[in-house]
Formats: structure tokens, C-alpha cells, sequence
């Protein structure tokens, strides 16, 4: 009796153990674990807090406000539902169609989005949602898979969410870029509202993250405000394969998005395309691209494809 009494004791003192190193407890109807919110903002607290807008030199970019727990698969699928869309690739044609776009009003929901690094990479994916008709004005944010945080066994995926509010030229150099909404708390706080309505997400809750800021300034030289929390979303697991997730949102890369013809091109390439043919697109807004930058029109032909 006593011998037993000893084994169950043994069995209980282990799984305590288990529990305790990991901070969490088994999920309802599955073998997976939760961490609690404050083991979360404890690995928050360990993580960096805003991204970069280059890689070789530590230009600040933009701060990390959301974090979604979720396989690849589901992260999709519930920002299909909640209405938002991958972006195009950087390409010849991508650059040109933002372009115009911005310059005439036209609609391109799936506009490509610059590149801006943490943990040593760009970003590995990114969804926004067109404003207005046009590329000028939207909600956008970019997502890095995290290399070391998980919740509930789940990837963490880091997000940075901001408002393209207009565009321009930069406050750090001399190219056209888009100049962000101040309120980024805002924008995060859209996201948690548009992913808990899908009826997809089993918890949010909110970790200290770069802490509160007045006027500070992201890589383009545009202010900020914040209160510095990150909004976590935790989705439910095997969201990403229900049936009411769209077919588009299902088995393609996270980075994959719409029909940008031509090979993928640098940052900078982008700048020098947009910057190229930019005066000619504002002063002619009626006519077409091809004739508005006629030094491009065999770059775009080679992208098999024309800018409509």
C-alpha cells in the first residue's frame, strides 16, 4: 500500500513538475499546452520590439504590436475570412501598377509592400485591406515567424500593423514612399477586432511590448504613438482547415499573393522604378503608363504583362 501510495505520489510530483516548466495546461479536447498571459510577457520581454527598415544599418522601422499563435495555414485563412489579402511580390510590374495606382486612383488591393527585417530577415509574409480605391491609403501589417516563442506548442507569428495613410516623399531621403497613420495602436486593434469576428480565435489578451512612446519616428522619419502593449491573438487550432475557409486560403505558401508577372526585384530597384517614371505619372494621369515611361515599357514587356 504504501509502495503505491509512493508511485502515484511520484506520478503527481512529475506532472506537476511538466506543467510548471512550461507554464501551461492541457487544452480542452487535445493534447496541446497554453501558456498563461503573463509566461507569455515574460518571452515578450526577451524579444525585440520593433523591426528594422534595413538590414545592414539599424534603421528603426515600425514597432511590433500584434502577435498571432497559429500554424501558417491558419494565419491565412483567418485574414481571408476577415477580409485582408497577401501582397504582390516586389516585381518590374508591381512597381509600376502601385505607381499608378497612387498617382491616378486606381484600385490595386494586392500592392506590394516594402521590405522591413527582424531577426535578420524580411518579413515572411503580410496582408493588408485596400482603402479608398486605391494603393494610397490602406491596413497593412507584416509577420515574422518567431525563432523562439511558442504559445501552446502553436509558431508565434510577430506582426508590425500600420496605417498607410498617404503618400510621398520620404522624410529620410529623396524617394516616394507611403507615410504611416501616427495611431498604430489603432491599427492593431482593427486586427484583433477583424480576426476575433471571424469566430476563429480561442483567446487575446495584451503583453507589454516596446512600451509608451509620444512622437517617435519610424524609418521613414514619420511619428508615432503608442502605448506599447502587443495585442496576442491565439487561434483556434485547425482553423486553417475548416470547411469555412476559403479554397485561395488553403495549401499556398503564406507568401504567395496575386499575378505579379516577372522576377522578384530589390527594394531599391523599386525605388529607382518608382522614382524613375513618378514626375512623368503625376503630370499625365490620363495617359498610359507605357507612354507616361517609355524607358520602362521593355522592362513590363519582359513581365509578359502591362500595367492597366
Amino acid at each position: 500500500m504504501h509502495t503505491r501510495r509512493r508511485r502515484v505520489g511520484k506520478v503527481a510530483v512529475l506532472a506537476t513538475a511538466f506543467a510548471v516548466l512550461f507554464g501551461c495546461k492541457a487544452r480542452d479536447g487535445g493534447s496541446s499546452l497554453k501558456s498563461s498571459p503573463a509566461d507569455v510577457a515574460a518571452m515578450f520581454a526577451k524579444l525585440p520590439s520593433r523591426n528594422f527598415r534595413t538590414y545592414k544599418v539599424k534603421h528603426w522601422g515600425d514597432p511590433i504590436n500584434v502577435a498571432v499563435a497559429g500554424t501558417e495555414a491558419e494565419l491565412k485563412a483567418i485574414f481571408f475570412l476577415a477580409g485582408w489579402v497577401p501582397p504582390d511580390p516586389i516585381t518590374v510590374k508591381s512597381s509600376l501598377h502601385i505607381a499608378w495606382s497612387v498617382a491616378a486612383g486606381r484600385s490595386y488591393p494586392t500592392a506590394p509592400v516594402s521590405n522591413l527585417y527582424l531577426q535578420g530577415r524580411t518579413q515572411d509574409g503580410a496582408f493588408e485591406q485596400q482603402i479608398n480605391g486605391s494603393a494610397s491609403t490602406r491596413h497593412h501589417v507584416r509577420f515574422w515567424r518567431s525563432d523562439t516563442l511558442q504559445i501552446g506548442g502553436l509558431p508565434v507569428w510577430l506582426g508590425s500593423a500600420t496605417l498607410d495613410a498617404s503618400s510621398g516623399i520620404s522624410g529620410t531621403g529623396w524617394h516616394f514612399t507611403h507615410h504611416i497613420s501616427r495611431l498604430v495602436d489603432a491599427e492593431r486593434d482593427l486586427i484583433a477586432t477583424d480576426l476575433v469576428a471571424t469566430d476563429q480565435v480561442e483567446r487575446t489578451f495584451s503583453v507589454p511590448g516596446i512600451g509608451p512612446l509620444v512622437g517617435a519616428a519610424n524609418g521613414e522619419g514619420d511619428p508615432f504613438d503608442t502605448d506599447g502593449d502587443v495585442r496576442v491573438i491565439v487561434l483556434k487550432h485547425g482553423s486553417g482547415d475548416s470547411d469555412s475557409a476559403p479554397a485561395a486560403a488553403k495549401g499556398a505558401a503564406l507568401t504567395e499573393a496575386g499575378t505579379a508577372a516577372g522576377p522578384v526585384i530589390s527594394d531599391e530597384a523599386m525605388t529607382k522604378v518608382i522614382n524613375g517614371c513618378g514626375a512623368e505619372i503625376y503630370q499625365r494621369l490620363q495617359d498610359k503608363l507605357s507612354a507616361a515611361c517609355p524607358e520602362f515599357t521593355h522592362s513590363v514587356d519582359a513581365a509578359t504583362d502591362t500595367v492597366p
